[in-house]
């Protein structure tokens, strides 16, 4: 099977289980057909293949057996149900407008589970529809000589990590086990190969409340995996898909290994246990104490890397002081932060003066609007000073100047409009500028789990290119922007956050290697987490200017 020319639109087929579609799958399908890279040659529909939490009734079972089971499953039903997800990925669209004018193909599935795969005349029908990819998104999946049938073989998601054999029911072995991190990847079956090989993967953070909101941000987020990767396929060719193919896994900690399957009945009943357990302690947690973040400073001529090391200035009990950004003027420094008062729920941009003996003025709101503000990424320019807070809840990347320091800001522009961005850092890198920033794709992936990068000559009123690598980072314990870019003896080191264990966790220093609009690449060389000090349970925003190191940490505080 010839390969296409370069340029030409793949020819994509779609192996589904019926025409009423998740809606996470409905929006790959959509984003394909709006896509200047594919065009969806051929839809494919076999039975769909039932998938339960709770394993299925064994012969002979007692009747007293069978109503504790069918207890259980109504137990795990009300529970889940109490979690709901906001917009639901698994809610069912009519495909029928959306795929009718595709030609159809009924096939006829031979096997079950694992050995799942097509009748013979139904694979030579697959072949000649001259199919660059083959996308598997049935829930049952199939093998066998259908990887053939396509240029590029049959490509498909899996949801769980298979280094640790976790299998069905999806995002379940992650919760049981207590994994704080859950895997989402895409695999290619090869033609005339039994391996498969890994083209992408994400880490997400477990939520340990319920197995269905555990999946829901990560089916989201894979409605962008597989386009991204054909998009990819199309524009620089097939070497360019299995390049970074096998630079994920890095992680898999702890020693779970084996291979699990449907839970059996005194799994499920444990996991609702423990289940029941956490959600009083959450309970408790939320009535007697205030997740209230703080800041901490030090001044010193080395920086300080342990929380417990830093002085904590603490806001009032209505409000909590976040993401520190810190610039020194006329021997004074400036801590410029997110502060947000209980009562509204909406942060603005305040800042605090700190003289050089680590005296501190009282905060002074300098940026305010009517949506949400937060993290104050700040940069020098034609000796201008310039902000972008993030807005992402207004679809934004704002730029902000300074006309009077430090409390007067004019709106400059918007740098990008119509985005969902998060935490926006920018750096000035070899004649360009380079702005860092989570992105959320499809509502309800979520903001913690890939970073984007995007580039312009200038800042005011440049082009922002995005790299053609993005998301350059497709992990939650080391994505999130977590302040300013280093720069230290000609080296880059980007903060990060790690958000597998709660949200701003911990913060991890990356040594940027590679940096161009070809490239990206970043290693890990420190953290700083919680430590001594156990009222500490998170720290996430990392500044250091002149002497002074400033981190804000999340320290639960009693509402009485």
């Amino acid at each position: 099977m010839p390969g296409r020319a370069r340029g030409v639109r793949l020819r994509v087929g779609v192996l589904l289980d019926a025409l009423a579609l998740e809606a996470w799958t409905w929006t790959t399908l959509q984003r394909l057909i709006a896509s200047s890279y594919a065009d969806i040659a051929l839809v494919i529909l076999c039975e769909p293949s039932a998938a339960t939490p709770i394993p299925p009734r064994a012969r002979g079972a007692s009747g007293v057996r069978d109503r504790l089971r069918a207890l259980l499953n109504a137990a795990y039903a009300w529970w889940e149900a109490r979690y709901p997800c906001i917009p639901d990925a698994c809610e069912r669209r009519d495909g029928r407008a959306l795929l009718g004018q595709i030609p159809l193909l009924s096939a006829h599935v031979i096997g079950r589970g694992e050995m799942r795969t097509l009748a013979a005349p139904d694979v030579s029908a697959v072949r000649e529809a001259d199919l660059d990819v083959l996308l598997d998104l049935s829930r049952g999946g199939v093998g066998g000589e259908i990887a053939g049938a396509a240029r590029h073989g049959v490509w498909g998601l899996e949801h769980g990590d298979e280094s640790r054999g976790f299998g069905t029911p999806p995002g379940f072995w992650e919760v049981f086990f207590g994994v704080p991190v859950s895997a989402s990847s895409v695999y290619a079956a090869e033609p005339g190969s039994a391996q498969r090989r890994l083209l992408c993967q994400v880490y997400s953070a477990t939520d340990f409340n319920s197995t269905r909101r555990n999946n829901n941000p990560r089916y989201w987020k894979a409605a962008s995996l597989i386009p991204r990767k054909l998009e990819q396929l199309w524009r620089d060719g097939e070497q360019s898909v299995y390049l970074r193919s096998n630079q994920t896994p890095d992680a898999h900690a702890g020693p779970l290994r084996g291979h699990y399957g449907p839970p059996r009945d005194l799994q499920v009943a444990s996991l609702l246990a423990r289940r029941f357990g956490r959600a009083l302690v959450n309970r408790a947690t939320e009535i007697l104490t205030l997740p209230q973040w703080i800041l901490l400073l030090e001044l010193s001529d080395q920086p300080a890397s342990r929380p417990s090391q830093l002085r904590k200035i603490l806001p009032p009990k209505d409000r909590f002081w976040a993401d520190p950004h810190v610039i020194q003027r006329d021997g004074q420094y400036f801590v410029f932060f997110e502060e947000l008062v209980f009562a509204t729920g909406k942060g603005h941009i305040s800042v605090l003066a700190v003289d050089g003996e680590g005296r501190c003025g009282s905060p002074v709101t300098v940026l305010e609007r009517n949506y949400h503000l937060s993290y104050p990424s700040l940069c020098e320019h034609h000796g201008e000073l310039y902000m972008i807070p993030e807005s992402g809840d207004n679809g934004t990347i704002e730029l902000y100047r300074c006309v009077e320091f430090p409390t007067k800001w004019v709106f400059v522009e918007n740098l990008m409009e119509d985005i969902a961005a998060y935490d926006a850092t920018v750096l000035r890198w070899q004649g360009r500028w380079w702005l860092f920033a989570n992105v959320v794709e499809n509502r309800g992936a979520s903001s913690w789990d890939e970073l984007f990068l995007f580039y312009s000559d200038t800042l005011v009123g440049g082009t922002w290119t995005p790299h053609r690598l993005n998301p350059i980072v497709s992990d939650v314990r080391r994505s999130r922007p977590a302040g300013a870019i280093i720069e230290r003896d000609g080296e880059l080191y980007r903060p990060s956050q790690d958000c597998s264990v709660r949200y701003g966790y911990a913060i991890n220093l990356n040594r940027i290697t590679k940096l161009s609009v070809d490239e990206y690449e970043e290693i890990g060389v420190g953290s700083i987490a919680p430590d001594d000090d156990r009222r500490i349970v998170g720290v996430h925003t990392y500044a250091r200017t002149g002497r002074l190191t400033v981190l804000d940490a999340l320290q639960p505080r009693l509402r009485f």
